[in-house]
C-alpha cells in the first residue's frame, strides 16, 4: 500500500495581517477579537500569537504598513523640485487615491484618534508626516513672498481645506449618494473624477 503526504500550506503573514485589518476597520482596537480574526483566516489563535505576541502588536503591524503607504507616497511628491501648485496638485490626487482604495479608513480614524489621541504619533514615531508637513509649509510661505499664493490664507488652512474636501465625500458616502441620487458605479465614478476637480478647486482659491 502506497501513502501519499499532502502538504498544506500555511496561510502567511500577509494574508493574516490582511484579515487583521478587515475586522479592525470594521470593529475597531477595542472590538477586534483575536479568535474571530484567527477563525476567518483560517488558523489557530496559538499561530496568530505566535506571530504578532498579542492584539496590539497586530494592530500597530497592520496599520504601520498602512501609515508607511501614504507616509512614503506623500514623501515622494513633496520631494520633488516642481512649483509649489504642481505638488499641492499631486498631494491631494495622492490623498483621494488612498482614499478610494480605503474607504473606511478616515472613519477608523476618528474613532481610534478618540480612544487613543496619541495614535498618530505611534504610527509615525519619527514624524516623517510632520516633517512634510513643515516642508510644504515653507514652500506655501516662500510662494506667498513671491505672490504666487494669496498671502491672507495660512498654510493651516490650506492644508485643512485639503484634506476635508478630500475626505468629506468618502466619510458621508451615504449621504452623498442618496442627496444626489447616485448608483454605487456613479459614485465611484465621481470620487475618480474629484481627484482632478478637487486640486482645481483648491488652486484656483489659494493663487493670487
Amino acid at each position: 500500500m502506497v501513502y501519499t503526504h499532502r502538504m498544506v500550506k500555511e496561510p502567511s503573514q500577509k494574508h493574516i495581517l490582511r484579515i487583521a485589518k478587515k475586522h479592525f476597520l470594521a470593529a475597531g482596537f477595542a472590538g477586534a477579537r483575536m479568535q474571530a480574526i484567527a477563525d476567518d483566516a483560517e488558523v489557530n489563535k496559538a499561530l496568530l500569537h505566535y506571530y504578532f505576541k498579542n492584539k496590539e502588536r497586530l494592530f500597530k503591524k497592520v496599520f504601520d504598513e498602512e501609515a508607511e503607504k501614504m507616509i512614503a507616497s506623500a514623501e515622494k511628491i513633496a520631494g520633488q523640485n516642481i512649483p509649489i501648485l504642481e505638488k499641492i496638485r499631486l498631494l491631494i490626487e495622492n490623498d483621494i487615491e488612498h482614499l478610494i482604495k480605503n474607504p473606511d479608513m478616515p472613519m477608523f480614524m476618528m474613532r481610534e484618534l478618540a480612544r487613543d489621541p496619541e495614535l498618530i504619533e505611534k504610527f509615525d514615531p519619527d514624524k516623517r508626516g510632520e516633517k512634510i508637513m513643515v516642508s510644504v509649509a515653507k514652500e506655501i510661505l516662500s510662494a506667498q513672498t513671491k505672490k504666487i499664493i494669496r498671502k491672507e490664507l495660512s498654510f493651516q488652512d490650506i492644508f485643512i481645506n485639503m484634506g476635508a474636501l478630500a475626505m468629506f465625500p468618502v466619510l458621508t458616502k451615504g449621504m452623498c449618494m442618496s442627496s444626489s441620487k447616485m448608483t454605487e458605479k456613479k459614485y465611484a465614478a465621481w470620487l475618480i473624477e474629484r481627484k482632478k476637480t478637487v486640486p482645481e478647486f483648491i488652486i484656483r482659491a489659494i493663487k493670487t
